[in-house]
């Protein structure tokens, strides 16, 4: 008996998670990305947009991204498409947060639909970007 009441609850579990609904849907991201570094109590983080501009003001982009010494990879995946949707216009956005970083430079390589758009993170009393041109990333 105890094992009939174990498994008629473990299908009525599978059955509730196996039936919820995804939140959000992922894109290919068909344009450019500028990008901007920013700088909040020795904190430092790079504001990363598209070009394009969507229906919905808060979609994602989705990342991932590597420090290492003074070198920095950033991969960028897809759009991240919410069900909820904010109706304005607006580029799909996200903040990646290097943290704390020692002042000096650091090398950075953003890559965007198999293309990678190299530059420079100049961190010290004034944070700066600079990228190479010819890029799909490109300076906000």
């Amino acid at each position: 008996m105890k094992f009939m009441k174990k498994s008629i609850f473990l299908f009525g579990l599978l059955f509730l998670l196996g039936s919820c609904k995804k939140d959000y849907q992922y894109e290919k991201i068909d344009s450019d990305i500028l990008v901007k570094a920013e700088s909040q109590d020795s904190e430092i983080s790079i504001r990363c947009e598209t070009e394009r501009e969507y229906s919905c003001s808060n979609f994602g982009i989705t990342y991932c991204e590597k420090t290492r010494n003074n070198e920095i990879v950033v991969h960028f995946k897809k759009v991240k498409v919410s069900d909820l949707c904010l109706t304005s216009f607006g580029p799909a956005m996200c903040i990646i947060d290097l943290g704390q970083l020692f002042d000096g430079e650091y090398s950075v390589t953003f890559e965007l639909n198999n293309k990678k758009t190299k530059g420079k993170l100049k961190v010290g009393s004034n944070t700066e970007l600079i990228l190479d041109s010819g890029g799909n990333v490109k300076p906000k």
